[in-house]
């Protein structure tokens, strides 16, 4: 199953299942077989390469991280020009497709310094 079939899966607020931006970020790149709540700890360098791209690529994984390590957000580059995301605001919150990821830095810098990595998910379930 491609990108654009996982997105039209895709369903915002509540469900029999919980989700948030990392369980719906793993979704769409086909690391996981359903959209689902996954917990933003370890669990996530499972699923992901360890390998930081110097540049994004359409579907690759975008972290948001504080200076702490702390992991903020996640999301999935839907264009590079300009740069955009698809995601899930908090859990079981609704999905936005082709969100500037300028904006979500801005809300970000104003409270804290913002590490932004992108990664490939190191396999795929389908």
């Amino acid at each position: 199953m491609n990108i654009e079939s996982r997105i039209a899966q895709l369903k915002s607020g509540k469900r029999d299942i919980k989700t948030n931006c990392v369980g719906t970020a793993l979704f769409i790149v086909g690391a996981i077989p359903i959209d689902s709540y996954i917990s933003p700890d370890q669990t996530l360098d499972y699923y992901l390469s360890p390998i930081i791209l110097e540049n994004p690529e359409i579907g690759s994984v975008v972290l948001f991280s504080n200076t702490n390590g702390f992991l903020i957000h996640v999301g999935v580059i839907t264009n590079l020009d300009p740069l955009l995301m698809i995601h899930r605001w908090r859990v079981d919150g609704r999905v936005t497709r082709d969100y500037p990821i300028k904006n979500y830095q801005e809300i970000y810098r104003r409270k804290n310094q913002i590490i932004i990595e992108y990664k490939l998910p190191r396999f795929s379930c389908t």
